[in-house]
């Protein structure tokens, strides 16, 4: 089974849940948890881009809600997901 752009969102969310104390301190001011909500709803992180480096896939998205302030990076292989790394500003 190949790694879709629907089980990237996936991956991203559960990132955003596991790492949301670190997440939401990235902001200035930090958010709270009703202001990191947005993060948590898959439909709200669009691929912006996707592109090869060798036999891995990286994905790049945004998360609409806070322009361009949150962005996340898959890593995948053409059936696994890699790594997940979101980054706030």
């Amino acid at each position: 089974m190949s790694v879709s752009t629907d089980d990237c969102k996936k991956a991203i969310v559960a990132h955003c849940v596991e790492n949301a104390e670190k997440l939401k301190k990235e902001f200035s001011p930090p958010l709270d948890n009703a202001g990191f909500q947005p993060a948590l709803n898959p439909k709200n992180w669009k691929r912006e881009a996707k592109y090869s480096s060798g036999m891995e896939i990286i994905r790049d998205f945004d998360c609409r809600p806070f322009d361009d302030q949150l962005r996340a990076y898959v890593y995948s292989t053409p059936t696994q997901i890699l790594r997940v790394i979101v980054q706030g500003e």
